[in-house]
Formats: structure tokens, sequence, C-alpha cells
């Protein structure tokens, strides 16, 4: 009985590092729903896609106005189903950099947290950690959104 309940708490005492990182990166997600760091995954896809050959195709078929009209109701469209991925994976590089006190504290007090620094000071190996995880994912959307474009560019033009 006892060398189960010392076995139960070894495995516990091992299993430490991995809830408190889970609760991290819960309280990670959170920070990155509220304060919205991760709002920029349109912007990149619309420049993204606006260099491509495809877009630059539509451009020709519907004119300027008309293909970014359509693309970027496309990348808005399809948005919600990478948006998801991109805010996990984003909260997991806040949660390798940050602890959960330091992420509650931004979420409560924003630019006046004693955390705020640090925020700054950090982007840059966030910005890395985050590349890492989620390089496919503007690219992932922009072929998405290019794609059902210019399938619908091909039928207002027959």
């Amino acid at each position: 009985m006892k060398s189960k309940l010392v076995l139960s708490l070894i495995l516990y005492i091992g299993m430490l590092p991995f809830l408190a990182l889970a609760a991290t990166e819960d309280v990670a997600l959170d920070f990155v729903q509220k304060l919205k760091p991760g709002n920029n995954l349109p912007t990149m896809a619309f420049q993204i896609g606006k260099n491509t050959q495809t877009y630059r195709m539509l451009e020709l078929q519907l004119g300027s106005a008309e293909a970014s009209k359509l693309f970027n109701g496309e990348v808005m469209a399809a948005l919600p189903r990478f948006q998801v991925e991109w805010n996990a994976n984003l909260a997991k590089s806040y949660a390798e950099a940050f602890s959960s006190e330091e992420l509650n504290s931004l979420i409560q007090e924003k630019e006046k947290s004693p955390s705020f620094k640090k925020l700054q000071m950090s982007q840059s190996s966030v910005g890395a950690s985050m590349r890492k995880r989620s390089e496919k994912i503007p690219s992932l959307l922009v072929t998405e959104a290019l794609e059902k474009a210019f399938t619908k560019a091909v039928k207002i033009k027959k």
C-alpha cells in the first residue's frame, strides 16, 4: 500500500511541469482571445495573396477593385477556420515566454502591467516561435481564398 502511494506521488510530481504548462497555455489562449495579438492573419493573407500570379490573373479578368473585393471576401469567409489554429499556436508561443501570472496581469492591466515591458522585449522570440509553429497557415488561407475567388471569377466572366 505504501509503495503504491509513493509511486502515485512520484507520478504526480513528475506531471507537475506538464500541468503547469497546460494551465499557462489556457491563460495564454485567454490572453490571445482578449487582447487579439493574432488579428494580423488577414492582413498577412491579403499581402501574400496580392503578390501571387493567381491574384494578378483575377485582376486581369475582373479589374483591380473587383478582384480585391472578391479575394478579400474569400479570405474573410475562410478566416475563422484558420484563426482558431493560429490563435492556439500563438498561445503556445506566449506560454513559452510568460507565466500564468504574467499573462493574467497583462490581460487585466494591459500596458500598466509590470509584465508589459517583458511583452515588448519578447516580441521577437514569440514571433520566432510562432513562425515555426504556423508558417504554413497564411499560405493555406491564401490558397483556399484564391481558389474560391478564381472559381467565382470564372463564373462571373461567363
